[in-house]
């Protein structure tokens, strides 16, 4: 069994947890968990994004780590969504997201 914290957008925090035997989730990253262990479909994960997006009216972009690892980027977080289907991310230990 796999145990994930919830971790806040706080990049300090998150950090820490790079250097735990537990890895850090976010809520955007739980739309990975839900695919990838839960099998589910992109169409009935979107209707919980969407629903998840309006209660972040003034948050539309979400980071995600370039693809060197290095440096992190602003992305909309449909995108995210659209590259989490598409398999262009890998969910890092942080919990923050990277391209591949």
């Amino acid at each position: 069994m796999e145990l994930y914290i919830f971790c806040s957008d706080d990049r300090k925090a998150r950090s820490v947890m790079s250097n735990q035997s537990i890895d850090c989730v976010s809520a955007l990253a739980s739309f990975y968990l839900a695919k990838n262990y839960l099998h589910m479909s992109k169409e009935y994960a979107q209707v919980f994004f969407d629903s998840w997006m309006a209660l972040h009216r003034n948050q539309k972009c979400f980071q995600i780590y370039s693809e060197s690892g290095y440096q992190l980027e602003r992305v909309p977080g449909q995108d995210i969504f659209d590259m989490l289907y598409e398999n262009k991310l890998d969910l890092q230990k942080d919990g923050f997201f990277k391209r591949k």
